[in-house]
């Protein structure tokens, strides 16, 4: 098969339509992201007494990394008199977990992790 001449505007084309697709993408991982977030905050609503969902972040993902703000800014728009927020959280001997930030004392602390989590309160 020979190969075609491609001018400077055709590679820009489809460099341009690459990262249109790419973006799609990234919008639709987003998106699939929230739906769970937003599908387990509600199930947690109605038929638990618990007042917080915890997302587990999956650990050192690009993914999460790069697009946090998008995901917690969709949440915050879904859940707007809610606190929404990302943070270290460790398990407490009460099986609990407690947000690494407000905590006053360590010796409660069952295991310190790196775990970060999306966490939803609607207290």
């Amino acid at each position: 098969m020979p190969l075609t001449p491609m001018t400077r505007d055709a590679l820009h084309t489809i460099r341009a339509a690459k990262e249109a697709e790419e973006e799609e993408d990234r919008k639709a991982a987003i998106a699939g992201i929230v739906d769970v977030i937003y599908t387990c905050v509600r199930h947690a609503a109605e038929n638990t007494t618990e007042t917080k969902y915890y997302y587990l972040v999956p650990y050192n993902d690009p993914f999460y990394k790069k697009n946090l703000l998008r995901i917690l800014d969709n949440l915050i728009e879904l859940f707007p008199d809610s606190r929404v927020y990302h943070s270290v959280m460790a398990e407490g001997y009460d099986g609990k977990l407690h947000d690494i930030v407000d905590l006053n004392d360590l010796a409660h602390i069952k295991k310190a992790t790196d775990n970060t989590y999306i966490i939803v309160d609607w207290a």
